[in-house]
């Protein structure tokens, strides 16, 4: 017999312990074999046996959310739970704490009182009133509250006042002697006649560090796409007003080398793009643009120019995540952001893996369960957690 999850969890539901697995009594295939219990099998053990699911769990097969599971079900289970998920489970032993009956203070205290004293430490830091479970060796051990010392007070450092860069910078356009006649603006291009926006002009527009609007292309091209248009509708008169404005050497090699040296110009006109011209211009906007300015040039050029090194640059969130997950998926920076915010798994499935979706901090409960996009998985977690759920049955049809 093959081994089947659900089927496990349903029989573990029903009853059945983990230590009445056995891996040797299932037919595995190449590379489908792994240890039993499993996560969810784990999970489901605490979940259906509340008192003393946490004694049928391996000492090698614990996970931080079992852990928390099982200090919530059973404080008891803080001495069986390994001490590197011990400070997951503060919130768990806190509320333990308000539920525990008289009869069971005693055993409450012995076992909070066997705790390292780091995790007694971060308890009290998150509940100070947890103080009053503690025995007398460990409050001695506690750090003692320090009254704030006077500040010495220093002078701030003199400085003169000054006014932005911009403020001083001065414009030699208008003086011949300073100026040069094909040294243009990004504004004064586009604002220039056809005749006047000269190859050599727009030659010396892309050798500048200047950013150019993300329209930048699209707006040399309205002339070109102008005359079509107004050839094809048989509007001749707006056709010729629209060809006298076209730039003669405009075309789809001098649109793809502007992409080249400037692909912010090309934002709105993705299709002269290139993975190595955006990554030329990454190497060089990086060294002086804010990691703000680059999460905007991340999300604006398409996925397929970007690369992983990438997002060491940015401010990654749900949205930069969401834009690139081929670029993202199995990097470093991505395992990074979900260990702090866990439960934004939840909003990117493209991301989700049975590891990032049983994380603790991700709330897997009747409102989000549907939010996980393996339809298999998400009924693996309802029968493992007990949370109600229903799959729903492909539609027949009827001939």
């Amino acid at each position: 017999m093959r081994f089947d999850e659900l089927i496990a969890l349903q029989e573990i539901r029903n009853g059945k312990k983990l230590a009445d697995f056995h891996k040797e009594d299932y037919e595995w295939e190449d590379g489908e074999y792994f240890d039993l219990p499993t996560v969810l099998m784990v999970l489901a053990a605490l979940t259906y046996n509340k008192e003393n699911g946490y004694m049928e769990v391996p000492e090698n097969e614990w996970s931080d959310r079992a852990a928390i599971l099982a200090v919530s079900k059973n404080f008891k289970a803080l001495n069986r739970i390994p001490d590197a998920s011990k400070p997951k489970a503060i919130a768990a032993m806190i509320e333990a704490s308000g539920k525990v009956t008289r009869k069971d203070l005693p055993q409450f205290l012995s076992i909070l009182n066997e705790q390292p004293i780091s995790v007694l430490q971060k308890c009290l830091k998150q509940s100070p009133d947890m103080e009053r479970f503690l025995n007398e060796e460990n409050r001695r051990a506690m750090p003692r509250k320090q009254e704030p010392g006077k500040q010495k007070m220093t002078p701030p450092a003199e400085r003169m006042d000054t006014a932005p860069p911009s403020a001083f910078s001065i414009d030699f356009a208008s003086d011949p002697e300073f100026s040069d006649p094909d040294e243009v603006t990004v504004d004064m291009f586009l604002s220039l006649p056809a005749a006047e926006q000269t190859k050599k002009r727009l030659d010396a527009l892309l050798a500048s560090d200047e950013d150019l609007p993300g329209n930048f292309i699209k707006r040399l091209s309205i002339p070109n796409r102008n005359a079509v248009f107004y050839t094809k509708t048989g509007d001749m008169e707006k056709a010729a007003f629209w060809k006298a404005k076209i730039i003669p050497y405009l075309g789809l090699d001098i649109c793809k080398e502007i992409a080249f040296k400037h692909p912010e110009a090309s934002i709105e006109t993705k299709m002269y793009l290139s993975k190595e011209g955006v990554a030329a211009f990454w190497k060089r906007k990086r060294q002086t643009a804010s990691k703000l300015a680059m999460t905007q040039f991340f999300l604006a050029f398409p996925e397929t120019t970007l690369d992983v090194s990438m997002a060491y640059d940015i401010v990654l969130s749900c949205e930069v995540l969401e834009h690139a997950p081929s670029v993202l998926k199995s990097s470093e920076a991505a395992r990074k952001y979900f260990n702090r915010n866990p439960a934004d798994i939840l909003r990117l499935p493209a991301y989700q893996t049975p590891g990032k979706l049983l994380a603790c901090g991700v709330p897997l409960n009747k409102k989000n369960l549907n939010r996980i996009v393996d339809e298999d998985f998400r009924e693996k977690v309802a029968v493992a957690l007990n949370i109600p759920y229903i799959r729903e049955m492909p539609e027949t049809v009827v001939v």
